[in-house]
């Protein structure tokens, strides 16, 4: 396991863009998460944000939450409950809320890396505007790398599979890449990279949406 999980710990990072003028364009990103270690029980949980606004236009409008629980049954093996919540009226999609129980086993577990796999049957619920909400449960399957350097830059990469059992044709997908690199008193620069991908939806609604931001993370860790 990456050992720099603490006692507790709370983080804030932000991003943005402004531009004023012939172009009149506003992008801002931020997210609150925070977490707590209680022997060998890990309850942390994330609150993420973005708004984009060109001239009265608004281009992005989405809230994103999740909270989690791991519970190590041996060095390697791991069970774990997490519910999480996505909304996007820009996409037109009102909610998409899910939650379940799992497994997650850590085939490379080191002081600097992690490479590991967890699946979880999930009892998801999902509302586009104008339509009837739709409950389905679905597989989550999550391979997870993770790296950090001597110098104390990280590097995260996770994609979550998630297949409907009514139809394996409806598949939601969900990759995030994520690099930090320290710059001191508990700053760092954060860049992230985000593939939200939805098999079904409504009809003007693109499948795909594709995310980059950058901008600087703040964390406090106390053991």
């Amino acid at each position: 396991m990456i050992h720099w999980i603490v006692s507790w710990f709370v983080g804030v990072n932000l991003q943005g863009a402004v531009f004023q003028g012939n172009s009149n364009l506003m992008v801002i990103t931020g997210r609150l998460e925070g977490g707590h270690h209680a022997g060998h029980t890990r309850v942390s949980g994330f609150v993420k944000a973005g708004y984009g606004l060109q001239d009265t236009t608004v281009t992005a409008n989405t809230l994103e939450g999740g909270v989690q629980m791991d519970l190590p049954l041996s060095p390697r093996l791991e069970f774990f409950l997490l519910g999480t919540y996505f909304a996007d009226p820009v996409a037109h999609l009102s909610y998409r809320s899910d939650g379940g129980l799992g497994l997650k086993y850590r085939f490379l577990e080191a002081p600097d890396r992690e490479i590991s796999l967890s699946a979880a049957p999930l009892y998801a619920v999902e509302k586009f505007a104008s339509q009837a909400p739709t409950r389905d449960v679905r597989i989550s399957i999550r391979p997870k790398l993770e790296w950090k350097t001597a110098t104390g830059v990280s590097l995260r990469f996770l994609l979550f599979y998630k297949p409907a059992l009514s139809d394996w044709a409806d598949v939601q997908i969900l990759a995030t890449f994520r690099l930090e690199a320290p710059l001191g008193a508990g700053l760092s620069f954060l860049m992230e990279a985000e593939d939200r991908y939805t098999s079904v939806v409504p009809e003007g609604v693109k499948p795909n949406d594709l995310r980059f931001s950058a901008g600087v993370n703040w964390r406090m860790e106390r053991g």
